[in-house]
């Protein structure tokens, strides 16, 4: 494996970014060149890669769909990809779409809860028909996922990658005592609410000074709750996106940091004390006793949220007792992101190729193809929903009979 195409519907400033560049790094030191492709760019990313593309994967069209598998084909073609490195979740279609085409390994990661596609969702059985046809490898960045995903990746080779940390190279911390906290996260709606939720609760606890690092969607939702509490003995700054965020945080005199998942992480990496607030509300403070369990739900909320009794209390102890909280061995034992993506490296370096499936999306992907370019002729709406529903279907219930008797026949010309 010596060239990887990270395949993303956004590459802008969070945690899935931080993570892909940090192994952007890792595969450099072992002789592997990065590729991009994504729709949403934030421009200072590019250079990190050998080479980039964007493209609409955000648009829902089956049209688009082909012409991003068509321009993800040739990308691969042109840049001598290896395997394709995909990321939640419009883009895994056409990303599945070019692997089999192209015959190249895949694999597809879980950052969290919302890594799939709703139920309501117009290309749900679309995704879920051709996760079930590639059946690529899998990763979750924790226990908690392994099991929540249990009944999706049925039958897809799935393992726990972690979030890390590299631990060279750490600023000195310098801890504070003036109740003045920080927050970082990406902006977006799951996030922002429960963060928004938890404001009150965090004024009411004493602190006096909230730093919100991160950018997104709901920044104005949070700019319209500063502004409509004036008056508070919360003051709330909205710092935006930084592109190291234990840089921020070490000097700054922070007593704790409110967050989940690899901010979380970041922050307990410098010997900065945790209270969880993840996509739930309030989890526990991070010490001794907590962080096992907490590791397995990659530090977000989903074993249990916390009665503002306990989270007020929480946050006092931090302010008490701050060494209690300092998790730096834990964390050396535990995320160490070397160590972790040599564990990572192995598994996907050794991905096996399926030509047989390969040669089911193949057959499938000639008749999708010939189907949309007539959907764009057909005259009414009523026509093209049915037209694109009977594609679906083949490719759900009919294609076991179907490519089955094709791939027998591929086997016979091979001697198999």
């Amino acid at each position: 494996m010596k060239r990887v195409l990270f395949v993303s519907d956004y590459f802008t400033h969070g945690g899935l970014e931080t993570r892909t560049l940090e192994l952007v790094s890792f595969y450099k030191k072992h002789g592997i060149e990065s590729f991009l492709a994504c729709d949403v760019l934030a421009p200072e990313h590019k250079a990190v890669f050998e080479d980039t593309l964007q493209l609409p994967l955000l648009d829902t069209s089956f049209y688009t769909i082909v012409q991003n598998t068509d321009a993800l084909v040739n990308f691969c073609k042109t840049n001598e990809i290896d395997m394709i490195d995909c990321q939640p979740w419009h883009c895994f279609i056409p990303a599945v779409l070019a692997s089999g085409i192209q015959h190249l390994p895949i694999s597809y990661t879980a950052h969290s809860i919302y890594a799939l596609p709703s139920i309501d969702d117009i290309l749900n059985p679309f995704f879920y028909s051709l996760l079930e046809l590639k059946r690529p490898q899998c990763f979750v960045v924790s226990d908690f996922l392994l099991d929540y995903y249990k009944d999706k990746f049925v039958d897809c080779n799935t393992n726990v990658a972690r979030n890390g940390v590299s631990l060279s190279n750490l600023p000195k911390l310098k801890i504070g005592n003036n109740n003045k906290w920080a927050y970082a996260s990406r902006l977006s709606p799951e996030k922002t609410k429960p963060l928004l939720d938890s404001l009150p609760i965090i004024e009411r606890s004493g602190v006096k000074q909230l730093d919100i690092f991160g950018d997104g969607e709901c920044k104005g939702q949070i700019e319209k709750y500063i502004a409509e509490h004036p008056e508070g003995s919360l003051k709330i700054n909205l710092r935006g996106w930084c592109q190291d965020l234990q840089e921020e945080l070490a000097p700054n005199g922070y007593t704790g940091f409110f967050g989940m998942d690899r901010a979380a992480i970041e922050a307990m990496a410098i010997g900065l004390p945790v209270v969880i607030l993840g996509f739930n509300g309030f989890g526990p403070a991070v010490h001794e006793e907590t962080f096992v369990s907490l590791l397995s739900q990659n530090f977000s909320s989903h074993d249990r949220t916390l009665s503002e009794e306990e989270v007020l209390r929480n946050i006092a102890d931090v302010q008490k007792r701050p060494k209690k909280y300092n998790v730096e061995e834990l964390v050396k034992k535990y995320l160490d992101s070397d160590q972790l993506w040599d564990g990572y490296l192995n598994i996907v370096k050794n991905i096996p190729l399926d030509l047989g499936r390969d040669s089911m999306i193949e057959f499938w992907w000639e008749k999708f193809y010939k189907s949309v370019l007539l959907e764009r002729t057909l005259s009414s709406k009523e026509e093209q929903i049915r037209d694109l529903n009977q594609r679906i279907h083949e490719l759900q219930d009919t294609y076991p009979q179907k490519l089955a008797r094709k791939f027998r026949d591929i086997t016979r010309k091979t001697g198999d």
